[in-house]
């Protein structure tokens, strides 16, 4: 991971002595809670824990699913994790969040 490496926005730690270091998330990125807890249990454990979702699920909860999913990826994306960003999008493709249902026209 090269995420916090380098002179990438995301590598810029904001800390004073005696301080934890501070990383600050991409504003425009429009990050979720769930995209944030996984990728910190991504770097700190290696697992990803995909959303559950059934077909029986309301199609407003098959929403938020895709839209945790999305910026997961997106933020996997922005921080370089190539492994989690691949994840997301395998949870996206297995729970079928992605159907003619859930496109807007």
């Amino acid at each position: 991971m090269t995420a916090f490496a380098g002179d990438f926005q995301e590598g810029i730690v904001v800390a004073t002595e005696g301080e934890l270091p501070e990383y600050s998330l991409p504003r425009e990125a429009g990050t979720s809670a769930f995209a944030i807890k996984a990728i910190v249990d991504y770097v700190y454990t290696g697992k990803f824990t995909q959303p559950t979702c059934s077909t029986t699920e309301a199609l407003a909860e098959a929403s938020v699913a895709l839209e945790d999913l999305l910026s997961l990826l997106e933020l996997s994306n922005i921080w370089d994790v190539p492994e989690l960003k691949e994840q997301a999008i395998k949870a996206i493709v297995e729970l079928r969040l992605v159907r003619v249902e859930t496109c807007e026209a």
